[in-house]
């Protein structure tokens, strides 16, 4: 593990920064969000693990630093997010934002002196500042990444009989074995099936473990998520922006370890920044 953080930190520093990681988040100003009167958040290493009490203003953070950068010109089904986006006014929230709320986005360059600076702030009723946003591909993995779809009454499980099956999303070896390492289970295969069900076009996880088939809707909570995150992890761009609420929910203290370690290992593969809220101090020692 200390070799990844070594590797990691020599990627992350003086000129190798924006070579590596190209114009990612240096810091973050935030004032006047959700009773955050003013915060900076540094950031100096590729992963930043951010823990606090409840209500303590991590998901706020996270949600604003989504909202850091332009869509990419090649980006083709991607949709940014928007400060708007996560801080709704309406009558039951008149004022999750103050008057003079803003944060300041800086952002590393190919001139190591000199960081780029955005602020974003509202003019009138309009936010402003977006338009000087460097482009990056940015994720937001949060809770509803995964709910079983028995949850959330999905076609395919109260619709089970009347469903099509279309075509298959293989999954590569290498993003099987990094699952089944954070798991703890051996899989033969791992596949998204595509359904059809009313005109509506879904996608379903199926694992075949000990000579059996299963579904998401037959998998274990932690399973279907780390399922869901690994694979986002593994096949959206290089050099993407990963903002992740709390992991370790359903997760074995063993695999928490594993997918911290796994953290690290992707982000020297594919130059990924992760900013993460958690509660796990398994995951906050392993990082």
């Amino acid at each position: 593990m200390s070799d990844y953080v070594n590797k990691l930190r020599s990627q992350f520093s003086g000129r190798n920064c924006y070579n590596n990681f190209g114009p990612c988040l240096r810091r973050i100003e935030v004032q006047g969000f959700r009773g955050i009167k003013n915060i900076n958040l540094n950031i100096d290493f590729p992963i930043i693990a951010i823990t606090g009490l409840n209500g303590s203003g991590k998901s706020t953070l996270g949600q604003l630093a989504i909202c850091a950068y332009k869509k990419p010109s090649t980006a083709i089904d991607y949709k940014r997010q928007y400060i708007k986006d996560f801080f709704p006014i309406s009558k039951a929230d008149p004022f999750p934002i103050d008057e003079n709320a803003e944060i300041v986005y800086i952002y590393e360059t190919d001139d190591i002196k000199k960081k780029q600076s955005v602020t974003v702030s509202r003019a009138n009723s309009a936010w402003s500042g977006y338009k000087r946003q460097p482009e990056r591909h940015c994720f937001y993995i949060g809770f509803t990444v995964y709910i079983p779809k028995v949850e959330r009454r999905d076609p395919s499980v109260y619709g089970g009989k009347n469903i099509q099956l279309t075509e298959v999303r293989s999954i590569s070896e290498n993003t099987i074995r990094k699952m089944a390492k954070i798991i703890g289970n051996k899989y033969d295969n791992v596949i998204f099936q595509g359904i059809s069900h009313h005109g509506r076009e879904l996608e379903i996880g199926v694992a075949t473990r000990l000579g059996a088939s299963y579904s998401e809707n037959n998998m274990g909570f932690g399973e279907g998520r780390i399922l869901y995150t690994v694979d986002k992890l593994e096949n959206s761009p290089q050099k993407s922006l990963f903002i992740i609420e709390e992991p370790e929910t359903s997760l074995h203290e063993s695999a928490q370890h594993k997918f911290a370690k796994y953290l690290l290992e992707v982000c020297i593969r594919k130059q990924h920044q992760i900013i993460l809220s958690t509660h796990s101090s398994i995951i906050i020692d392993a990082l």
